[in-house]
Parts: structure tokens; sequence; C-alpha cells
């Protein structure tokens, strides 16, 4: 359960493993615990969270999962989990379900629940065509799906307590999909973990291994933090040597930024947060020439690509930095900026000015 203030929110992290084992998609479930208990709740089906707004507790999920699995997922003749679902529009749209076990089949009035109106309409579709494991790819999955559930339901079936057996006997438990820790701690904590791994590769001169950098990226990947952790990496190896410790650390740079759009946006907000908040870098970096020099040796050594270079530049955040160093940043990277439009325009001519930013001299870089 996460708390932020008065607000509070319960997020749920393996709703799939779990919808699977049901031959049911994730949203019905999450769908139908929002139902339930009132309240909004959000998914991201490409981190596999799920999210109800307020804080609730183990027993009343779990309570709630229990007949999800009775109203939804065990026929009702021998009980068997093992069922599908199909939609029939014909004969006052119904919602059927099929037993692969017993071979009998049972309409599930759509009077009986809400989320049978929610099914109707976005998940399955007409004869039956859609449903079981490969039910998911037409469901609506954007990140911030939402439920307002605030109506009462409008009746329910008897469906009796000699299936309560069959459900204990799936063996699903709702306490394995809370997650106890707040994720943003969490994320947090596995970014420490990174860092931590990062700097002791770095004091052990390591950071130009391959199989150390191969180390690292294999822990960014087990720890879902790949496309976060180059926001990191200038503040654990950069100081104002920054043009120098990009060639130094290329390798590294590039392992973490290849096909990693996020990362090489994350990688030039690192960046724009150092030269924010160190004195010593801001004062021999914060001008057009230092701008342009970093940004050039990015664009060089492959780590960032054209279009992550126009993105960044566009708007100015105060969310890292003080909005007007933020906006300085972008002012003197203008130079590099209209030169990289005009290289691209025209790639075998020279432009004005181009041959300084590409050869740069060693007093430009401050040695």
């Amino acid at each position: 359960v996460e708390r932020k203030g008065n607000a509070s929110k319960t997020v749920l992290v393996n709703v799939s493993a779990v919808a699977e084992a049901l031959h049911r998609p994730p949203i019905y479930l999450i769908k139908y615990f929002g139902f339930e208990l009132s309240t909004p709740v959000q998914m991201n089906s490409t981190n596999g969270l799920y999210v109800i707004k307020g804080a609730h507790n183990q027993k009343i999920l779990q309570d709630l999962l229990d007949n999800f699995i009775s109203k939804f997922v065990l026929c009702r003749y021998c009980g068997n989990p093992e069922t599908e679902l199909s939609f029939h529009k014909k004969n006052g749209n119904k919602i059927c379900q099929r037993c692969d076990a017993c071979g009998n089949t049972h309409a599930i009035s759509m009077d009986s629940h809400k989320l049978t109106t929610f099914i109707s309409k976005n998940c399955l579709q007409e004869n039956g065509n859609n449903e079981g494991h490969n039910s998911q790819e037409s469901i609506p999955t954007e990140q911030g799906a939402t439920n307002n559930a605030n109506d009462d339901d409008d009746g329910n079936e008897d469906w009796g307590d000699d299936l309560a057996s069959n459900i204990t006997n799936l063996g699903i438990d709702v306490k394995s999909m809370i997650q106890s820790e707040d994720f943003d701690n969490l994320v947090h904590e596995y970014c420490e973990q990174f860092i931590s791994l990062l700097k002791k590769k770095k004091l052990a001169n390591q950071l130009n291994d391959p199989l150390s950098i191969q180390e690292l990226i294999i822990e960014a990947e087990r720890l879902k933090i790949l496309e976060k952790v180059p926001f990191f990496v200038p503040e654990c190896l950069f100081t104002d040597q920054i043009v120098k410790e990009i060639e130094v650390y290329k390798m590294l740079l590039q392992k973490l930024c290849a096909k990693n759009i996020k990362g090489q946006k994350y990688l030039l907000h690192g960046l724009e947060t150092i030269i924010g908040k160190n004195n010593e870098i801001r004062a021999k970096l914060f001008n057009t020439k230092g701008m342009s020099k970093i940004l050039l040796k990015l664009y060089e050594e492959d780590i960032i690509v054209e279009e992550v270079f126009y993105e960044w530049y566009k708007k100015a955040s105060k969310q890292l930095v003080d909005k007007a160093i933020s906006e300085d940043i972008r002012k003197y990277a203008k130079e590099f900026i209209e030169w990289l439009r005009t290289a691209e325009e025209s790639s075998d001519e020279e432009v004005d000015g181009v041959s300084n930013l590409r050869s740069p001299s060693e007093s430009d870089l401050g040695h």
C-alpha cells in the first residue's frame, strides 16, 4: 500500500500471472475489484502493474478474488475452473461460459454484475472467438485505463456455497498480488542498488571491461530499471572533464543507451542535473562552447540520436533544476542543435562552425 499525504493506493504486482492461471485477461480481474470496491483502478500492462485507489487489506481482496472465481471462472455444473467465455449478441446479448472438462455451457446473466457489461463492450468478440489465453490481444491495455464504479449492483445470482472447495483447490492467494512496499520507494531502492554496483565497478577500474558492463546491463534488466539508469551515470561518473569522460566510458554509455530512447533522454536529463547543481561543472561548462562539445561528443559516439536531442531541446524543465538554468542550458545548446539540423539536411557540405565543433582543441576542452 502506497501513501502520499492523505492519498493512498494499493499496487498489485502479479495480476497477469493470477489471471493466466484462471484463463482470464488481467483487466477482468482488476475491473472486478474496482467495481466491487467502488473505486478507480489503473493498469500498465507493459510493467505488469495494476493499481487500486485507496488502501485495501489482504482479506478484503482475497474475498473479492474468491468471488470473482466463483462468478466468472468455475463451471456451474462440475466446478472445474477450465472454462472459457464467449459473447453472443443474438438471443439477448449473452455471455456464455463453456467448460472444457464437462462440455456444459452456462449463460451468465447480463444483470448479474457490472463486469458483464464491461466484458461485452470491451473484451469479447461475438460468437466466442476471443477468450482464453489469446483474449488479451483485443483488450484495452493502455496505461491509466480507469474505472469509476459508483453504482450499486443490479442483482446477483445465487451461485451456492458448494463451489468453495474448488476455489480453495486452485491455490491462488491474493497475498502474492499485493505489493507491500511503496512502489516509488521500491524503484528508488533498485536504482540505489544499481548505483552501488556502478560505483564499485568504477573503483575497480572495470567500466571498460565488456564482462563488467554486461553484468551492469543484466542487473539493470533484472531490476527493470534499464531505461532509468542512464540518468544516474553523470552523477556517478562525470566531473568537469565531461567530454574526456564520455570518451573513457563510451562503451558503457553505448550499451546502456543502445535502442533505448527513453534511456537517452534520461542521460541528457542527468547531464542537465549535474550541470545545474554542481557549481564547479557549471562554472566551466555553462557556455555555448562547453555545451556544444558535450552534446557533439554524445552524438559522434552514437550514444544519443538526433531525435532525442530535438525532443530534449524543445522544453526546459523545472523538475530537475531551476527553470532559469534549464532554459540557459538549452540556450547554450542552440548552436549544436542548429548545426545538427543543418548537417541532416546537407551531410555532404561543411557547415560554418562545424570544423570547430568536430575538431576541438585541447585548450577548448579545458585540459
